[in-house]
Parts: C-alpha cells; sequence; structure tokens
C-alpha cells in the first residue's frame, strides 16, 4: 500500500489554519490570541525560533518581548511520520507577530518561511461553515482577508485614489486659464526630443534657457515632459498631469517621513494634509515648474532624513534630488543653497562620523554641478542680469542697510500667519482661491501644534531638519518679493509638522475610543476637505474674477487654440488667422504648443493695432480674433467699411471675450494712412533731468516707456519709438556744457547715428556719425567727440534702423553723455 504523500508545513497551515481567519476573531478586552500549527518533516526537532524584530517596526507597536509566555510545545502528536507542533502565544491587542517556521529533515532544509501577524479585532469575515464550502470561499476572499489585515495599507490605498481623483479630474477646465508658462514646459520638451535630448539652446547648455530676454533659467522639467510627450502624446491633461505626478511624490514623501523617521500610526494622512492646502490644491492642477520643485523637494528632505536616521548611503540619493530641486526652478536655487548649509552646519559631527560617505557624495555632487559649470562658463553674467531684468533690489543702488531691511521685511512676511492665512490679495488672483488662505486655519494650527513638538526636540536631528526646511524656504523669494509660486515649497515642510501636530491629537482621545475609529474618521474628513475644494474650484472658480484678461485669468488658450482654430483651418485650406496678443502673457508660445508644425504659417499673432498703424494685405478669407476692447477700437475707427462677425467666444460669465472678424479697409484707406503718418511723425516737445540739468527735448513720438527712461542709468528701463525712421532726438542744454563721448546701448538692429553738435551762439555745428552691421545681439555704440566744439549748446540725433526701408520701431535703452 502507497504510503500516503508527505505534507508540507505550508500545506497544513493552508488547510487548518484557513488561511488568515484568526485575524478576525473577536479578541478578549486586553489580550488577543493567535495560535498557528506547523507540522514540520519527520524527524525534525520542535524548534521556536527567536523572535525576529524589525528596524521599521513603529513604536507604537508593541514588541514581542511584551507578549505573554510563548508556550512550546503544547503538545506533540506522531502520526504516519508526521509530527504536529501546536504553538499558543497571548499577545496584546494589535501586537505585530513575526513568525519565522524553519524545518529540517535528514539534513535537508524542507520549509524555511516568515510571516506577519497583525491581529486586528474586528470579527471574522468568514463564519463556520461546512468544511468544503468553506474553504472555497476562503480561498476566493483570502486577497479581502489580507488587506483587512492591514489597515494601514487600505488608508493609504484610500488615500492615493483620493489624490489621483482630485488633481486629475476635469483637469483642462481648473485653473479656467492655461498659461503661458505651462505651455512653454512641453514647447521646451519638444525643442528638447528635436536636438537628441541635449539641449535646447545653440550653445548646448544642458538644463538651461533662456525663457525670456536676458533671462536664463535652469528647466530639468522639460526632460521629464519629453518623456511625457514621446509616451502620450501633448495635452492639456497630460502636461498638467505629468506635473501633478511629480509634485505628487512630494506629498508622498511627507507621508513616509512621518512614518519612516517619525514613526507617526497616521503617516498616510501627510499626502491628505498637503493636498487639502488650497495653495497645493490650485498649483497641483497646473504645469508651472514651482509644482515639480516642490516635489523634489520633498524627496531631498526624504532622503537627507534618511541618511540622518538610517544609513549614511541615503546620502547619495539626497544628493540627487538636491540637484533636481536646483535645476528645476530658478527661485529654488537659493533655497536649495541655504538649506544645505544650515543641515551642514546642524549636523556637521554626524558628517564627519560618515566622512569616507561624505567625501564619496561630494563626487556626486561635482558631477550634478556640471549642467552648472557649463552655463557659468558660457553666460558668466547671466545671474546679475536675470536679478536686473526682474529689477531685484539687490541690485539697485540703494544703501547696503536698506537692502539687508528689504530682505528681513520679505523674509518674515513669507513664513507669517498674515501671508498664509488671510485670504490675501497680494497673489495674483490666478494664483489663489478666491476666499480662501494659502493654508486652511484648521492645518495652520496642527503646523502650529507640530512646530511646539518639534521645538521641544530639536536636539533630535529629524525635527531639527524640518524646521530648518520650512526656515529655508522664503530665502528665494525674499531677493525679489513673496509670491506663492515662489514659497510653494513651505507645504512640504507645513504639512509634516501638521501630520506630527495631528498625531498627538490623536494620542490624546480617551483609550476606550479604538484608535481606528479616529483613524478613518480622519481618512473621511481630509478627503472631503480636498473634494469640496475640487468642487468649488470647478463650479465657482470660473467666476472668481471678472477680469479676465491679462491683468487678470489670462482667460482663452484653450477656448480659442484648441477648440476654435482647428475647426478654421480646417474649414478652407486658404483660411488664415491673425490672433490679438494682448490678453495673456507669451501668446506666441501657444501657437507652438497646440498647432500642427505644416499649419503654423496660417496661423500668426496680430493685434488691431497692426492693421491700424499701416495697410495689411488681408482677404475674405483672413479671421482675425480681437479681444471686446479690440473689436470696439476697430468699430470706432474710421479704418473700416464692413466689420463682419463671425463668432463670438464668451467669457465665463456669458459676456463677449473674444471676437473671430473679417475686416474689409475702407474706401479712402490710403489718404487715412497718409494723414496718420504726417501726425506720427511730427515732433514732439517734452524736458527731462539729463546730469542734474532740466533739458528741453524735441523727440520723435513713442509708444512705450518715457522719455527720462534713457537717462535714468538703469540698462533695462526702455524705450521704444513709435514708426519714425530715423528716430528725431534733438536736445538743448539750459547751459552749455563740455562733451566728450557718447555712449549709447539700443535694442538688436543694424544702424546709423548721426549727431550734430552746435555750440553757443552762431557757431558751426560738427557733425558725426557711426554705424554698426550684421548686429547679433544689443547695440553698444561710444563715440569720442574729439574735433569739439569745446562747448555744447544743442546736440541732435538722427537714428537710423538700416533693416528696414520705411518705418520702424526703434528701441533706446540707455544715453550717457560725459564731459
Amino acid at each position: 500500500m502507497e504510503s500516503e504523500p508527505e505534507k508540507s508545513v505550508l500545506d497544513f497551515l493552508r488547510e487548518n489554519l484557513a488561511n488568515y481567519r484568526n485575524w478576525f476573531k473577536r479578541p478578549m478586552p486586553d489580550q488577543k490570541s493567535t495560535e498557528l500549527e506547523a507540522d514540520p518533516p519527520a524527524g525534525a526537532a520542535a524548534k521556536v525560533p527567536e523572535p525576529l524584530v524589525e528596524s521599521d517596526v513603529e513604536a507604537q507597536q508593541a514588541p514581542i518581548s511584551e507578549a505573554s509566555e510563548i508556550q512550546t510545545p503544547v503538545e506533540i502528536q506522531s502520526a504516519a511520520g508526521m509530527a504536529r507542533v501546536t504553538i499558543t502565544v497571548e499577545l496584546p491587542l494589535g501586537t505585530l507577530l513575526i513568525l519565522t517556521i524553519h524545518a529540517e529533515a535528514d539534513g535537508k532544509t524542507s520549509v524555511d518561511k516568515q510571516y506577519r501577524l497583525t491581529p486586528p479585532s474586528a470579527r471574522p469575515i468568514l463564519q463556520p461553515y461546512p468544511s468544503g464550502l468553506r474553504l472555497r470561499l476562503e480561498k476566493l476572499l483570502a486577497p479581502v482577508n489580507v488587506i483587512a489585515g492591514q489597515p494601514e495599507r487600505v488608508l493609504l490605498t484610500a488615500a492615493i485614489v483620493i489624490y489621483l481623483f482630485v488633481i486629475g479630474s476635469r483637469l483642462a477646465d481648473f485653473p479656467i486659464y492655461f498659461f503661458g508658462d505651462e505651455a512653454i514646459q512641453a514647447v521646451f520638451a519638444e525643442r528638447l526630443i528635436n536636438n537628441n535630448w541635449i539641449s535646447v539652446n545653440a550653445d548646448g547648455i544642458p538644463i538651461y534657457v533662456e525663457a525670456a530676454g536676458n533671462r536664463w533659467t535652469p528647466l530639468i522639467s522639460m526632460y521629464i515632459h519629453a518623456i511625457a510627450i514621446e509616451l502620450f502624446g501633448k495635452s492639456i491633461f497630460v502636461t498638467r498631469f505629468t506635473t501633478g505626478l511629480i509634485g505628487m511624490l512630494g506629498a508622498i514623501s511627507v507621508s513616509l517621513i512621518l512614518k519612516k523617521i517619525f514613526n507617526r500610526p497616521i503617516w498616510w494622512s501627510g499626502m491628505l494634509i498637503m493636498l487639502s492646502m488650497p495653495a497645493w490644491f490650485l498649483h497641483t492642477r497646473t504645469a508651472f515648474e514651482t509644482v515639480i520643485s516642490t516635489g523634489f523637494y520633498g524627496l531631498f528632505l526624504l532622503f537627507y532624513l534618511l541618511y540622518r536616521t538610517h544609513s549614511p548611503k541615503y546620502l547619495f540619493g539626497a544628493i540627487i534630488f538636491g540637484a533636481a530641486v536646483f535645476y528645476s526652478y530658478s527661485n529654488s536655487q537659493a533655497v536649495l543653497l541655504v538649506l544645505a548649509g544650515l543641515l551642514f552646519l546642524s549636523d556637521v559631527h554626524y558628517h564627519w562620523e560618515n566622512r569616507k560617505t561624505v567625501l564619496q557624495g561630494l563626487v556626486l555632487l561635482l558631477v550634478m554641478a556640471i549642467p552648472f559649470i557649463i552655463f557659468r562658463i558660457n553666460e558668466p553674467d547671466a545671474i546679475a542680469t536675470h536679478l536686473r531684468a526682474v529689477n531685484s533690489y539687490l541690485v539697485q543702488d540703494i544703501p547696503l542697510s536698506t537692502k539687508i531691511q528689504t530682505f528681513t521685511e520679505k523674509y518674515l512676511y513669507g513664513l507669517s500667519p498674515q501671508y498664509w492665512t488671510l485670504a490675501n490679495t497680494k497673489d495674483l488672483i490666478r494664483h489663489r482661491m478666491l476666499g480662501f488662505a494659502q493654508i486652511s486655519g484648521w492645518a495652520y494650527l496642527l503646523m502650529l501644534a507640530g512646530v511646539v513638538i518639534a521645538l521641544r526636540r530639536v536636539r533630535e536631528p529629524a525635527y531639527r531638519a524640518v524646521l530648518l526646511a520650512a526656515l529655508a524656504t522664503p530665502v528665494g523669494a525674499a531677493t525679489l518679493d513673496v509670491s506663492i509660486t515662489r514659497v510653494l515649497s513651505f507645504v512640504v515642510p507645513a504639512s509634516i509638522l501638521a501630520g506630527l501636530g495631528l498625531s498627538w491629537v490623536r494620542e490624546k482621545i480617551p483609550a476606550h475610543i479604538p484608535r481606528w475609529i479616529f483613524d478613518i474618521g480622519t481618512l473621511l474628513i481630509l478627503s472631503l476637505i480636498s473634494l469640496r475644494l475640487l468642487n468649488i474650484a470647478l463650479t465657482q472658480g470660473p467666476l472668481w474674477a471678472s477680469d479676465y484678461g491679462l491683468y487678470g485669468l489670462q482667460y482663452g488658450a484653450k477656448q480659442i487654440f484648441r477648440d476654435t482654430i482647428p475647426e478654421y483651418l480646417a474649414g478652407d485650406p486658404d483660411n488664415g488667422i491673425y490672433i490679438s496678443s494682448t490678453w495673456a502673457n507669451g501668446t506666441d508660445i501657444f501657437i507652438s504648443y497646440f498647432v500642427a508644425p505644416q499649419e503654423r504659417s496660417r496661423v500668426q499673432m496680430f493685434g488691431i493695432e497692426n492693421a491700424l498703424q499701416e495697410k495689411v494685405q488681408f482677404g475674405p478669407k483672413h479671421y482675425f480674433i480681437l479681444t471686446t476692447p479690440e473689436y470696439q477700437k476697430a468699430v470706432d475707427s474710421n479704418f473700416f467699411k464692413e466689420i463682419r462677425v463671425d463668432k463670438i467666444i464668451n467669457y465665463p460669465n456669458d459676456q463677449p471675450g473674444f471676437y473671430i472678424v473679417q475686416l474689409t479697409y475702407a474706401d479712402n484707406i490710403d489718404q487715412i494712412f497718409a494723414a496718420q503718418e504726417e501726425a506720427l511723425n511730427r515732433p514732439v516737445e517734452g524736458e527731462v533731468t539729463i546730469d542734474g540739468q532740466l533739458a528741453k527735448v524735441i523727440y520723435s513720438r513713442i509708444d512705450a516707456g518715457q522719455l527720462k527712461d534713457m537717462f535714468d542709468s538703469d540698462f533695462f528701463t526702455l524705450m521704444r519709438g513709435a514708426e519714425a525712421n530715423p528716430f528725431l532726438l534733438d536736445i538743448i542744454f539750459p547751459e552749455a556744457r563740455t562733451l566728450s563721448k557718447f555712449i549709447g546701448d539700443f535694442s538688436m538692429m543694424d544702424f546709423t547715428i548721426t549727431f550734430t553738435l552746435y555750440p553757443p551762439g552762431n557757431g558751426a555745428p560738427v557733425t558725426y556719425e557711426a554705424s554698426q552691421r550684421n548686429v547679433t545681439i544689443d547695440a553698444h555704440v561710444e563715440v569720442i567727440f574729439d574735433r569739439g566744439p569745446a562747448q555744447v549748446q544743442r546736440i541732435r540725433l538722427e537714428i537710423k534702423n538700416l533693416l528696414v526701408v520705411d518705418k520702424a520701431n526703434i528701441h533706446l535703452r540707455e544715453i550717457q553723455f560725459l564731459p
């Protein structure tokens, strides 16, 4: 007769313990009994393994050593060459039990398994059934049992689902604008793909881009968007959701910090706390690079804390994600450098103890710095020029004490409850939720509780690091001015501190109230807060402001470029579209983002002012998209005999936002333009202070800037001539003066400047001329007046753009007359 096949321990557990049924038995008031049975192979010695305690077991979980006495074996029975071992362990309620089974027979290991069992307090999901039916049902519901036995994973899964739903729902509908700074991420990404993933600039500098004139910025986000475009194509949803997912890494980092560093039982709530902050909720649904920077900021802080509290090897991750912060947003560079310096000083002894790892990290840091080194070599003046371009007070000619005072005031404001907890009007309407503070009051109170906890334990490196991370965030903004995009990374340490505060509240609830009630209630409340924000944003957000133009919400990119222009382009291959550029920043970017390359020649940025300044050749298949003020200006002018409205695009408040029209010039349009040109070329008279003297000036009309902008010693203030070519500048000094040299800065153009210097009285004037051709950058001119006259009463300049035959907008930045 054949012997019965030998059963393994796993077979016995599966058949006799019905998977995890014992996890769900109702516990006694103060203890939980967990019974496991195992059948080792014949001949194996009955043995109780040493309790295994892992380093990541949370502090609130009772260690095995706190359990009641382990009694084994209770009974040993032998049948058919098999030994049955019954192990009974009495554990306090909620204790984590880690059981390692190791069985040998004849010197060979047949079983070597480890189980982690955390008995909850729920009733068993499965009640006793007839054996066969019970086993089948238990097998079917085993995944449910596993999930129910790990409530933290259930709560975390629910938090992730809520987070993704909130940041992804109707993403193209809110915010109602699609900003040029969002579109530029994908536009640069496409250029990067076309340039073999190296760079988007002619100098081959990786990561850095010249986002605007004289404004270089790091933009590592374009590499991320390039991957998204290759995988999913280009759309508002893809662009925004890609940014939101990277930002989500920062929120997940908050939760992991609460779990791995601070051992808080409600660690999973950190990401929902962050999501429920209006500042983060709003911006994580956009494609602004500050969101990606904040995501990397959270990862940097996570890995640094792991380095400081778990293993020195995490330093390499901190360096990598620190570099990601540095290269993701120009404002974040100052924040990261200051925080790195503070952390170095704060933990200098720990760094010295792990100096071998730190030295290896410095090598990695040098590698990460290569793009910055290349950038500085190629553009040595870029940082100073950027500060001048944004008119930072740091480069203004004011006393050092004033700069320090200004920095201190702005820095403190960036940390103040006044900024974070009040529905401020300082931030632009498109960067705030009307009626909401950037951080809700309840979250700010929890954060303050976390601050108190951290201050009490400030000697511990983890608490100290989180406080330093919060203190560093306003540094970059304080060099210019505080705005939410510049201080958005503050929500990372703020959420960690709020999580500490929430855990403190959990500890204070009465002992007779089960903690799972608090945990589920927290999940529901935080989820409802986030969902409420979503509902308000989608239903009320479109009406938060009545100004939908340049200084308001800048509404229209999606409605014009995605929903309207394709229809006109597909309607007739000869149709051409001319779009106003006055309603948003960087509107030309939208052509590259929305319009297919083969169709872009049919779409141009062209406002009504262009059609009113010079005669434009357009026909019956040319359509103009005008804002309401532009449309009214065209109607009020006498330039057109017919303005046919083809379509109106309304704002969310149902008021006309854009008119799509066809224009027909008046029959006498040539005479109208001739009269207008004569009036524009007629010089005007004014006064300006030059070197402390109030001088009379006769000059050609200007259409941007002011006369004084040429003499304010500021390269970045600009005056632009309306149309005159050459541009006339005739200066009469109140007193004759010595002039030995002229210095001038102009926009990029090939030019000739004629100088006529008049002495006092009726003396003969002296003429000079300067020319430059093939100019590729802003023009700088220096002319020495070495032929007199000795004293100059009047100087006349005629500046001609050689690249334009007739009309030209000549830009003048700065003019100096040296004695």
